[in-house]
């Protein structure tokens, strides 16, 4: 409103602008700079969630292929960026790491649409064992951590590394509940 005031447009105007900007327009009001938080509050309060939860699946079989075809795909897809990173510094070793986020941005985005990453279902997540639970829930922390890091710095790598170890001793315990 205040922009149509603004520049003391007609309404045919406004309407046409917002048609051609409609992505734009709402790319912005979905980026929710609160997330990161939310979701840290979410883990914080996972034992709550959790025993609110529980009475609903305790007699449900837990879904452990849903968890494991998640658990794969997102370490297939963080190994692919990882792949890029090592191979895009050692063809460049004097690459800035603006660069190298461009470049490993570019080449992944071609390279992903091939990987799809099978959704975990609240159902899949609150059926598991508490442990496990809580865990399989620290998976999207620890991507936000690592999103914190420009792809392909040392911090960004050394935080994927731990991330990949910890999605296949997660894995592990997984199999081992089947």
């Amino acid at each position: 409103a205040d922009f149509y005031l603004k520049i003391n447009s007609n309404a045919a105007f406004f309407k046409d602008f917002l048609e051609k900007k409609k992505e734009t327009i709402y790319d912005y009001w979905c980026f929710d700079t609160d997330a990161e938080n939310k979701f840290q509050e979410l883990f914080n309060n996972f034992d709550m969630l959790y025993a609110m939860e529980q009475p609903e699946m305790q007699h449900k079989k837990p879904d452990f292929n849903d968890a494991l075809c998640f658990i794969d795909d997102l370490h297939c897809l963080l190994d692919t960026i990882h792949t890029l990173a090592v191979e895009t510094k050692k063809a460049n070793p004097t690459i800035t790491d603006d660069d190298l986020q461009n470049t490993i941005q570019e080449r992944l985005t071609k390279q992903i649409k091939n990987i799809s990453i099978k959704d975990c279902s609240e159902e899949t997540l609150f059926s598991l064992p508490k442990p496990i639970a809580k865990r399989f829930m620290e998976i999207g922390c620890k991507i936000l951590e690592l999103n914190k890091f420009s792809k392909g710095s040392k911090d960004y790598l050394d935080t994927l590394d731990a991330l990949m170890v910890f999605l296949e001793k997660l894995r592990d315990d997984i199999k081992k509940l089947k």
